[in-house]
């Protein structure tokens, strides 16, 4: 059923796979891994700790609507709208609190780190919502 989808929507899929391996791979590093614990003011380094249910009910949506397009159902295009606003929400906070704070100017692998995950979240989800913008009926 895959290969009969259109291009688009192979993209969006494909996206929103690697979108949740890397929460997965991210979360599990987070909480597992010594690599993730680095020296940041307390109130940065708590902050991630709210996000967890978060990317959580993102991936889950991520993985339905995927599932619900492969299916040729309709409820996959409108979770995907709820996924793409997700993602801008998620992409434009991720730029604002830590230049609000300071913390992305401290170096450039914090900078880079921050721009590619946020930069990543704006794009597609300005991607989703512009690809899926001919569908308005679902």
């Amino acid at each position: 059923m895959f290969a009969r989808l259109e291009q688009k929507l192979k993209i969006i899929i494909v996206v929103q796979v690697i979108s949740v391996l890397a929460l997965i791979i991210f979360w599990l590093g987070y909480f597992l891994s010594p690599l993730f614990s680095w020296k940041a003011p307390l109130v940065y380094t708590d902050f991630p700790r709210a996000l967890p249910l978060l990317d959580a009910l993102l991936a889950f949506l991520m993985i339905a609507a995927g599932i619900a397009i492969v299916q040729g159902r309709r409820l996959g295009r409108q979770l995907t709208r709820v996924v793409a606003a997700f993602f801008l929400v998620l992409g434009i906070a991720g730029f604002h609190y830590p230049l609000q704070n300071g913390m992305i100017l401290t170096s450039m692998v914090s900078m880079l780190k921050s721009g590619f995950v946020n930069l990543w979240c704006i794009v597609f989800g300005l991607y989703f919502l512009l690809k899926l913008r001919h569908h308005q009926g679902d």
